[in-house]
């Protein structure tokens, strides 16, 4: 954990803004829509541990509105045969300068289980989180890049390479380590944890 803190540290420090399949420009009307698939991702809750589906997705859209900000909707859904995490964010982006972004924004998260063909779906439950974004060149074309969340209650980090190529698509691969506590379920709390490889693409407008 802390070689991955240090990575994203010395990412924030050597770099220019990004997301996964970065939008650098917050011009207004600039945009860029993700498509992440994780057939790697685990899901952990109270100790159990089950792997996940490979038709597990997440995807977000980030739009620039100018005056070096951006909005964005984010969205996890992470299934195994017996349980679900789902994670929706809703952030603001500000462009600090060319070497860091800032964001704060809400969350909403869901723990479900699955029994007898029936889905028992846990109440919403409700996050606040601030994070930072960077990214540095690797190579022509290639940039890696890394983000890093907490708020009540959740915490997440993601480590990733881009490599643009075609204009304005890029291809992403990634490791995440999302985690949501004290998640309300019937009977408990849960405490739900997402990890593993993803990849996918970005498509930048």
């Amino acid at each position: 954990m802390k070689k991955i803190f240090i990575v994203i540290a010395a990412l924030f420090l050597f770099s220019g803004v990004c997301a996964a399949g970065p939008l650098t420009d917050y011009a207004q009307g600039k945009s860029a829509i993700d498509i992440t698939f994780n057939p790697q991702q685990d899901l952990e809750a109270n100790g159990g541990k089950a792997d996940g589906k490979s038709s597990n997705f997440d995807g977000s859209v980030t739009i620039g509105i100018g005056n070096k900000f951006a909005v964005q909707y984010r969205q996890m859904d992470t299934e195994t045969d017996i349980d679900k995490l789902n994670a929706q964010e809703f952030n603001v982006l500000y462009k600090v300068n060319k070497h860091v972004s800032a964001f704060t924004g809400f969350a909403k998260t869901y723990y479900s289980v699955r029994g007898d063909n029936i889905e028992y779906k846990g109440p919403n439950n409700n996050h606040w989180q601030v994070g930072l974004i960077g990214h540095t060149p690797l190579f022509d074309k290639t940039t890696a890049y890394g983000i890093i969340a907490a708020g009540n209650d959740i915490r997440s980090w993601e480590v990733g390479v881009a490599y643009a190529f075609a204009k304005n698509v890029e291809f992403n691969v990634l490791y995440r380590d999302f985690k949501a506590n004290n998640l309300a379920y019937p009977g408990e709390n849960v405490d739900a944890r997402v990890k593993g490889l993803g990849y996918g693409l970005t498509f930048k407008f």
